[in-house]
């Protein structure tokens, strides 16, 4: 069960539903439906993820599948115009204008992130100069493309909340009647969340670059989760710190120059300072009148304007400066060359089965003989289940002791090919490129289950690729990294909705 102290993706009444760290995501679960100004049902409005820290592991999917409603909408979890979306989930309640503007945006969408992703990849191998030119005249081809996508997401949010003759919208301001600051609120930080991501979602005069602020500072408003800490007090490199584009989170060098130090905390002031004004501006027209709220807003975007844009061009100087540096959450290099990866995982695998089925074995032999004692100890072809006790005889479960040899037997067989996949193991790591066995001066089976952790770590790294591309590459467009940064976190969390 989650709690406001956690992180989430939805909201707002995942807060006691699922949380970030269940990685598991229940839809029937999710935001429930809210209360209209009448006191009748309101409508169901589910809020955008929050993103995943860069490098967090990616455990196991859940079983199951998501349902054809939610499996509609997965495509667009990270888009600006999910939370009116959301509230036409059902089969049949979204015309069909606005089905084939959905299809125009992903399609034209998918294009630019492939494109995009073909050049970067293909610029791996150039030096961070060549590879930054690259990129850099990329984002001049692909600058009206970028511009055409953004503008179909924004017509696409602003029809959904637009009620015509013919299609329905979504009012924010009539799925509530409740304010900020009403004595019968119980979790203001709740209310503050929900009434932050409300305001990126539904008002019409921020610009995206402040509707990404504004999701920041909505999680931000719940506390910190289990694993952040308090960055006053801790170093960079042990905490996550928001990044651009807006939600992204990374943990930065332990180690980094003076001058690279002083861009990182001056970006965070500046930003800092522009998500205070945003809550303040949100939180302060909470109850004022539309057309007072939408004056305050959008002076608050002409105010920002010129400041966002030093914001976005600090984080181009912070990544450019970061060229060549290993982040905590990297993969280490190992000295054990990747071309033995499939034997150890043989090996590794094999040994954790025997092992399983000892253990497994051997709570079944006790169960057997509940006055006896049964014990694994090892013997000529490996190890075995001893059983004694003088109660044994008595009481003992004679099927379960008459299948012990058979055991031992399969067992031995197990042991022995243990043995000759050890064996080779060292003899190639002894022999080979570098000596690893030598070089690390630890023990095989502690060198082989290192081996194993930093390939799992590696395997979760490169599923961010498309996420540290979007964060950390220099010379893309901010546009560009939106759309890569969006399209990367559907990626990783989708697989994750139920």
């Amino acid at each position: 069960m989650g709690s406001p102290s956690q992180e989430h993706f939805f909201g707002p009444s995942s807060l006691s539903q699922s949380s970030y760290y269940s990685y598991k995501y229940d839809w029937a679960q999710m935001p429930g439906k809210a209360q209209g100004r009448d006191g009748g049902p309101g409508l169901r409005i589910c809020f955008p993820l929050r993103a995943p820290p860069l490098g967090r592991f990616l455990p196991p999917l859940p079983e199951g599948q998501a349902g054809k409603a939610v499996a509609r909408l997965l495509p667009y979890l990270a888009e600006p115009f999910f939370a009116p979306l959301s509230a036409f989930m059902e089969e049949g309640q979204l015309s069909k204008r606005r089905l084939g503007m959905l299809e125009r945006y992903r399609t034209a969408k998918q294009q630019v992130v492939e494109s995009l992703c073909a050049e970067i990849g293909s610029a791996q191998d150039a030096t961070s100069a060549e590879r930054r030119e690259r990129l850099v005249a990329l984002a001049q081809r692909q600058a009206a493309a970028v511009a055409q996508v953004e503008r179909l997401a924004e017509e696409i949010r602003q029809n959904l909340c637009k009620t015509t003759l013919l299609e329905d919208g979504v009012d924010w301001e009539e799925t509530r009647n409740w304010h900020l600051g009403d004595a019968n609120r119980e979790l203001p930080g709740q209310d503050r969340f929900v009434v932050l991501q409300a305001a990126a979602a539904f008002a019409a005069e921020f610009s995206g670059e402040q509707r990404g602020l504004l999701q920041e500072a909505a999680t931000e408003a719940l506390g910190p989760g289990p694993a952040a800490a308090d960055s006053s007090a801790s170093p960079l490199s042990e905490t996550y710190v928001h990044f651009t584009p807006s939600t992204s989170r990374i943990r930065l060098p332990a180690e980094m120059p003076a001058a690279l130090q002083g861009r990182v905390a001056a970006y965070h002031e500046l930003k800092g300072a522009l998500k205070d004004e945003l809550c303040a501006a949100v939180f302060g027209n909470d109850k004022s009148k539309d057309r007072e709220r939408a004056a305050t807003f959008q002076a608050l975007r002409e105010a920002q304007a010129a400041r966002i844009v030093r914001l976005q061009s600090l984080a181009e100087e912070i990544r450019v400066g970061l060229v060549g540096s290993v982040y905590p959450d990297e993969p280490p290099t190992s000295l054990i060359p990747p071309s033995l990866a499939p034997q150890i995982a043989d090996y590794l695998k094999a040994k954790v089965e025997t092992q399983r089925a000892f253990v497994a074995k051997l709570a079944e032999v006790r169960a057997a003989v509940p006055q006896g004692q049964a014990e694994i100890v090892p013997y000529a072809r490996g190890y075995q289940i001893q059983v004694s006790g003088s109660a044994v005889s008595a009481n003992a479960d004679v099927t379960v002791l008459n299948s012990l040899p058979e055991f031992h037997e399969t067992q031995a067989r197990r042991y022995t090919g243990l043995v000759a996949q050890k064996k080779a193991l060292v003899q190639a790591l002894t022999e080979g490129p570098g000596r690893p066995l030598e070089a690390a001066d630890r023990s095989v089976d502690a060198l082989l289950q290192e081996f194993s952790l930093a390939q799992a770590q590696r395997e979760t790294w490169n599923k961010y690729w498309a996420y540290r591309q979007a964060v950390l590459e220099p010379g893309l467009s901010d546009g560009q990294r939106r759309l890569l940064f969006s399209s990367a976190v559907e990626s990783l969390v989708g697989p994750y909705i139920r």
